[in-house]
């Protein structure tokens, strides 16, 4: 988890000097994170156009999705037609139900932009920004009380994206995502397997 964020935020750092400073919108980017999570409890298909309006094309972990299943090569040049569903976000949706507590909850929702050090002063980031969201149980029953879902949000492109953490834990390697033995970011092939069996359930 650690070695993430120092990864993160030597991103953030290189990031400001090669982009200009956009002027980020905390209440837009909730919007956006609310919407998702909302979506992601509706029992109902998240289409591939869905996915780029909360992500953008062709991000990181969709594209290792596509090409897993074929849909773009390498260069991430299409092979066929797009999908009608989104693999990551349904990959997402499989698991939606660990995410989220049940019963009644009081949710929040926060937004932020990590400071950061330029020649010994702290500056607003100008790559990411993160937003938390924040259950709490309402009744105390329940032996989790809390969970919180962190998610990077892109300020230049106005989209989510990952790294998402539960509870500080990595969504990446609880969906199945790992590297291979050419230290390549791939899905394992149980969850591969899974999802593969899903799409085409939702597809019939």
């Amino acid at each position: 988890m650690y070695k993430k964020i120092v990864m993160i935020i030597a991103v953030m750092i290189l990031g400001t000097t090669i982009m200009a400073k956009e002027r980020y919108e905390s209440a837009a980017s909730i919007d956006l994170a609310r919407n998702f999570m909302d979506r992601l409890q509706v029992q109902q298909p998240i289409t591939y156009e869905e996915e780029c309006f909360y992500f953008g094309e062709l991000t990181l972990y969709s594209a290792i999705l596509l090409s897993q299943f074929g849909y773009i090569d390498e260069s991430g040049k299409w092979l066929r037609d797009k999908p009608e569903y989104s693999l990551l976000c349904e990959l997402i949706r499989l698991h939606a139900s660990d995410y989220f507590l049940h019963g009644k909850k009081t949710e929040y929702f926060f937004a932020s932009i990590p400071k950061i050090k330029i020649n010994k002063k702290l500056e607003d980031g100008i790559f990411n920004a993160f937003i938390a969201y924040v259950q709490e149980r309402s009744d105390y029953s329940y032996l989790q009380a809390s969970k919180t879902i962190i998610i990077t949000y892109r300020i230049p492109q106005k989209k989510l994206d990952f790294p998402i953490l539960i509870d500080g834990e990595s969504l990446a390697s609880q969906l199945g995502f790992s590297l291979n033995k050419d230290k390549r970011i791939v899905l394992n092939e149980n969850a591969f397997s899974i999802l593969k069996k899903h799409l085409m359930k939702i597809s019939n």
